[in-house]
């Protein structure tokens, strides 16, 4: 969850489906890319929603949580919580990594809020090794921007030749791409074409339990026929777009 969308980080929240949906399609990523990472960084973590999922799934690996955003009260808070793993580090800068080399780099709907987005791709070249991978999420679509982008900070929505054009550029190698979540895309067509004014701060606060659990088994669908597609090289249109990228080899 991004920090500015977080109602109260000590809550015990249902957390919302895109949240859930998002969670299962990057464990089968990781599970399918990356060989058992030992080091994992989060660049842009949240409230560590996805990296305490993740320790618990790899107690072995040691991971990094980095977000700006995270304040030493905020920090002290979130690592204090019964059974916050002890394989979590959490800092707002990425200095504690600069020493180590990560097997795993996770970008969860973070360029977007990068203002030079090549800058700051090719400033990760240093924490990464050759075998290394980056899975990135963002959102899809410029024409889909709205005053919630806006709220958020973001400065642009990105189709996935262009994140793939940005990743060339900026040295790596595309192992995977497509877009996820795309029965959630006519609903934000329709709310532009509409004129429908989009919230602007829209907690992700799940609803009702019943709907929030029907909804969220419907995008794990969604992802996993999308993910299958685009190993077909069948890339249906969604909300997010992701990658997998790596160095490109040395000559």
């Amino acid at each position: 969850m991004d920090i500015k969308e977080s109602y109260d980080i000590t809550e015990d929240v249902r957390r919302h489906f895109w949240e859930i949906a998002r969670l299962e399609f990057i464990k089968k990523l990781i599970f399918r890319t990356v060989n058992s990472p030992k080091t994992v960084i989060d660049i842009g973590c949240g409230d560590s929603f996805v990296l305490k999922s993740l320790a618990e799934l790899f107690p072995e690996t040691g991971f990094a949580g980095i977000d700006s955003a995270l304040t030493d009260e905020m920090i002290k808070t979130l690592t204090v919580q019964a059974n916050f793993p002890s394989n979590i580090i959490l800092d707002r800068k990425l200095d504690l990594c600069q020493e180590n080399k990560a097997d795993l780099i996770l970008l969860l709907d973070v360029l977007e809020h990068i203002e030079d987005d090549k800058k700051f791709l090719c400033d990760l070249h240093d924490l990464l090794h050759q075998n290394s991978r980056i899975i990135i999420t963002v959102p899809a679509f410029q024409s889909l921007f709205t005053d919630h982008d806006r709220y958020l900070k973001h400065y642009r929505r990105y189709n996935r030749k262009e994140l793939q054009q940005l990743l060339e550029n900026t040295g790596f190698k595309i192992i995977h791409s497509g877009y996820i979540f795309c029965s959630l895309l006519p609903f934000r067509i329709l709310q532009k074409l509409s004129g429908a004014k989009s919230a602007e701060k829209d907690n992700l606060r799940a609803g009702n339990k019943f709907i929030n659990t029907l909804i969220a088994g419907i995008l794990k669908t969604d992802a996993a026929v999308s993910f299958w597609l685009s190993c077909k090289k069948i890339y249906i249109p969604g909300l997010s777009c992701f990658a997998v990228t790596e160095l490109k080899s040395e000559k």
